[in-house]
């Protein structure tokens, strides 16, 4: 997918060269080499961001949900104590209207995946139902 975002955006800033070029002072040839240049450079930094993201361990999955978001909140803190990671995408949502804590189906709580097993460990053993 970065290649094609990668001529489209080569693309439109060679044919921007061209026709604006001339009015600002640039020569057509160095404008367009400027576009492609950087073009290039977009593609080899976001092909590298989603090679990255392709290993499991980066991941984030749902480690359990909540309806509530004080619950939440008290096992986030508990992770956190632990040194786990956690996300709660629909936190501020949850924060300012609680009433559509229901229309989304919950509060999720994620982690990495690579810790995952260590979080599940850690919430078995102060008690908590993880699912």
């Amino acid at each position: 997918m970065a290649a094609w975002r990668s001529i489209a955006l080569a693309a439109a800033g060679a044919a921007a060269s061209v026709v604006a070029g001339p009015l600002v002072g640039i020569e057509p040839w160095l404008g367009t080499s400027v576009s492609i240049l950087v073009a290039l450079f977009w593609y080899i930094s976001s092909s590298l961001g989603e090679r990255d993201m392709d290993e499991p361990g980066d991941r984030w999955v749902v480690l359990e949900t909540y309806m509530n978001l004080q619950d939440a909140y008290v096992t986030r803190s508990a992770l956190e104590a632990s040194d786990i990671p956690c996300l709660m995408p629909e936190e501020h949502t949850s924060g300012t209207r609680s009433d559509l804590v229901f229309a989304m189906q919950g509060l999720r709580l994620m982690v990495p995946a690579s810790e995952l097993d260590r979080a599940r460990e850690l919430l078995a053993s102060k008690g908590k139902n993880t699912s």
